[in-house]
């Protein structure tokens, strides 16, 4: 039995020396169905040699073997192989089956390159199931890695309706149950789904989640969701209460939150406050292009300008002098 079992293997192991792909396949293949294929080990180094050969058939049958053992291997390479090789379009069914299937072996590690996160990032609209969703969108916050993709995803989430939202909440939570790291920024991006549908108490129990179930620190960015959240679903006093906290916790204020804070200032007619987070935001290198536009909108009275006490505000020479502040800076109107 062992010198069958080694001469399987080494068999295998001469078709990818030999490139001969489909006898690979079509052996493997028999081996697993009269349950006698390679070891865990002996399956990883043959998939490390069809990744390098960079043949997805051969890989995916790797892949799919290694899964039926319970193997746990890292099936990130597999996946940079599978998705420059276009087998998610002309291997669809298979390719998204071990995708699916092998999801959750995907680790946070420092050594992910950008390359391979790029790859993870282009393989969540794939995966079907929120929570393997959430696994990809936290494994990369994990690793700083933001991208378009992650906004897309937490928005496609989001317009399937509030249980969705739960249940991206609560994948979270089981992540965390079972000892996996939970990024705060992923915390973050149950809050922004909670903002998408203005639900304000949702978000809110959300943001206490953040110590209170996870054990993390809320950062400036999670102060911003919720500031949003507060901004969408029109709870000024909220975002009053929000601003306040901010400067309680020792946080900094950010680009996003001076526009944020100055946008309630004006709807308040707290002119005076309102510029004056103008200047801290430009000393601080915040004042950009969007800060600029709402002030510039309140002061001409513009119809999709900031509103004070139901009616729109004119000056015209503050709005010029904004205007010119915001050339000299740089920023774009």
């Amino acid at each position: 039995h062992v010198g069958r079992y080694r001469a399987n293997t080494t068999y295998l192991h001469a078709l990818l020396v030999a490139e001969e792909f489909s006898e690979f396949t079509a052996f493997l293949a028999k081996l697993s169905d009269g349950h006698r294929p390679p070891g865990g080990a002996d399956m990883r180094a043959l998939l490390r040699m069809a990744v390098a050969r960079r043949n997805p058939d051969a890989a995916m049958a790797c892949m799919a073997t290694l899964l039926d053992l319970g193997d746990v291997f890292d099936p990130i390479p597999g996946y940079v192989l599978l998705a420059n090789t276009n087998a998610f379009t002309e291997h669809a069914e298979r390719a998204h089956d071990i995708l699916t299937r092998s999801v959750r072996l995907v680790q946070a590690r420092q050594q992910i390159s950008v390359d391979k996160l790029h790859v993870l990032q282009r393989l969540i609209p794939l995966v079907e199931d929120i929570p393997s969703k959430m696994w990809l969108i936290n494994t990369c916050m994990l690793c700083n890695f933001k991208s378009r993709d992650q906004i897309k995803a937490i928005q496609s989430i989001a317009e399937q309706g509030v249980p969705a939202v739960d249940e991206a909440y609560l994948s979270l939570e089981s992540f965390h149950h079972q000892d996996k790291q939970v990024s705060v920024e992923a915390v973050n991006a149950i809050i922004a789904m909670c903002s998408w549908h203005k639900d304000y108490d949702r978000a809110m129990e959300t943001f206490n989640a953040i110590s209170g179930v996870f054990g993390l620190k809320p950062n400036i960015g999670s102060y911003n969701k919720l500031l949003v959240c507060a901004r969408r679903a029109r709870e000024w006093s909220s975002m009053d209460a929000t601003l306040s906290r901010i400067i309680a916790d020792g946080l900094t204020f950010d680009s996003e939150t001076y526009r944020l804070a100055a946008e309630l200032r004006l709807r308040q007619g707290r002119e005076a406050d309102a510029m004056l987070l103008l200047d801290h935001a430009r000393a601080e290198g915040f004042a950009h292009g969007g800060m600029y536009a709402q002030f510039i909108k309140y002061f001409l009275g513009e119809p999709h300008g900031i509103v004070r006490s139901g009616r729109a505000v004119k000056d015209v020479s503050i709005a010029v002098q904004l205007r010119d502040e915001a050339l000299q800076l740089g920023s774009r109107k």
